[in-house]
C-alpha cells in the first residue's frame, strides 16, 4: 500500500494516498509586458518555481539552467489558468504596526502588477523590488516566504499576504459564541458552604443574622435529599418546613462539597491594630523537642460551630419556605446557627 511521507520541517508531502485533487500545475501571473511569467509546480506538493517566457519565444526557468525542454517550461506553455489578484483594504493595512505599515505602503506606491496574487489554495505570490516571491500558507496557518528564509519571521511579503487574505470580501465573519451559563447543584451548594465558613469570623458575634438564599425548587429537592432522604409532599399553601440538626457529621454531610469543605473550626491571628486575619496553622507535633520541655505554640484564636458535643451547643436550623415566587418555583432558604470563640483553648464570650 502507498503511504504518505511528509517532511516535518517544511510540511512537504512527498507521497500521498490515492488520488488527491490538486491545483493547476502552471498559473499565469499578472506581470508587466513584454513577456509572460508563470508560477509552476515542482513535482508534487506545493513547492513552486517561476518560468518566464520572453516576447522572442525564449524560456527561462529558475533552477533548470534555462533549458526550454524542461517539464516546467512545457507546463507553462500549456497553461490556461490565471492568478487571482487580491486587493488590499487600507483599513487592514493601517491596523498593522508602523514599520510594517510603512513597508507595505512603499511596495504599493511603486508602479507594477498587483502586490499579492493567489496561484493555489496554499500559495501566494507577492511583488518585491525587481521581481516576485512565493509565499506559502503552511498547515499550521503560518506564512512562509521563500526568499526571506524559514527562520526569519514577519517579513514584509508575509505581512502583505496576510493583509490581502484579511481584506477578502468573502472572508466569513466568525460570530462570537454566546455564553450559555449553567450552574450545577454542587456549584451552587459550594457557594452556600463558603458563605457559612466566611460568617464564622473571630471579630464578630457568635450569633449572626440568618443566612437567606432564594433557591429554585429543583435545587432544594437535591438539598433535601441530603437533609433527610425523604422527599417532601408538594404543597401550595407556602407552609414553612424546619429541620434542627444536632450532629456535626450530619451538618457536614449536608453542606460539604468536593470544592469547598465545611470548616467547623477556623483559626485566626490578631494583628497589631486589633483586627483578626484567617490563619492556616502548620502541623505541630505533641511530642516535645527536648525531654521535659513542652513545645512552644502560638496564640490560638479559633471559632467553632456550636453543634454537637461542644460548650453551649445549639442546633443548626434549616428553614424552607416554598413558592415565595410561585411562577418561577423559587423558595426561600434560611440557615440559622451559632458559633463560639476559643482563646488558647478557653471559651471566650464575645457579644
Amino acid at each position: 500500500s502507498r503511504r504518505a511521507l511528509q517532511n516535518k520541517a517544511c510540511d512537504e508531502v512527498f507521497r500521498e494516498h490515492g488520488v488527491r485533487k490538486r491545483g493547476a500545475d502552471a498559473v499565469r501571473l499578472h506581470a508587466p509586458a513584454p513577456g509572460q511569467l508563470f508560477s509552476v509546480r515542482l513535482q508534487r506538493g506545493e513547492a513552486r518555481t517561476f518560468v518566464q517566457l520572453s516576447a522572442e519565444g525564449t524560456a527561462q526557468c529558475e533552477g533548470c539552467q534555462g533549458s526550454s525542454a524542461c517539464a516546467h517550461v512545457q507546463a507553462a506553455l500549456r497553461c490556461s489558468a490565471q492568478a487571482q489578484a487580491l486587493p488590499l483594504k487600507p483599513s487592514v493595512v493601517e491596523a498593522q504596526e508602523e514599520s510594517v505599515r510603512d513597508a507595505i505602503w512603499k511596495l504599493v506606491a511603486s508602479e507594477g502588477p498587483p502586490l499579492v496574487q493567489r496561484v493555489s489554495k496554499a500559495v501566494l505570490v507577492a511583488r518585491r523590488q525587481g521581481g516576485f516571491v512565493h509565499v506559502r500558507l503552511s498547515p499550521c496557518r503560518q506564512l512562509r516566504c521563500a526568499d526571506c528564509g524559514r527562520s526569519k519571521q514577519g517579513c514584509v511579503h508575509s505581512y502583505a499576504c496576510m493583509c490581502a487574505l484579511t481584506s477578502a470580501d468573502k472572508l466569513r465573519a466568525v460570530a462570537p459564541k454566546r455564553p450559555e451559563p449553567s450552574l450545577s447543584f454542587l456549584q451552587w451548594l459550594s457557594g452556600v458552604t463558603e458563605r457559612i465558613n466566611e460568617t464564622m469570623r473571630y471579630d464578630r458575634s457568635g450569633r449572626p443574622e440568618p443566612l437567606v438564599f432564594h433557591v429554585h425548587q429543583q435545587f432544594f429537592d437535591c438539598l433535601q435529599q441530603r437533609i433527610c432522604g425523604r422527599r417532601l409532599p408538594a404543597r401550595k399553601d407556602g407552609v414553612k418546613c424546619t429541620w434542627s440538626i444536632t450532629s456535626p457529621l450530619h451538618v457536614r454531610h449536608i453542606f460539604e462539597t468536593p470544592d469547598v469543605p465545611l470548616e467547623e473550626s477556623r483559626a485566626f491571628v490578631e494583628n497589631r491594630d486589633g483586627t483578626y486575619e484567617l490563619y492556616k496553622p502548620p502541623f505541630v507535633s505533641d511530642e516535645p523537642a527536648c525531654e521535659g520541655v513542652p513545645p512552644i505554640r502560638p496564640l490560638e484564636l479559633k471559632t467553632f460551630l456550636k453543634v454537637g458535643n461542644v460548650p453551649q451547643s445549639a442546633p443548626f436550623v434549616i428553614e424552607w419556605t416554598p413558592d415565595v415566587l410561585p411562577r418561577s418555583r423559587v423558595g426561600e432558604l434560611r440557615l440559622k446557627f451559632e458559633y463560639g470563640h476559643l482563646r488558647n483553648g478557653h471559651v471566650e464570650l464575645r457579644l
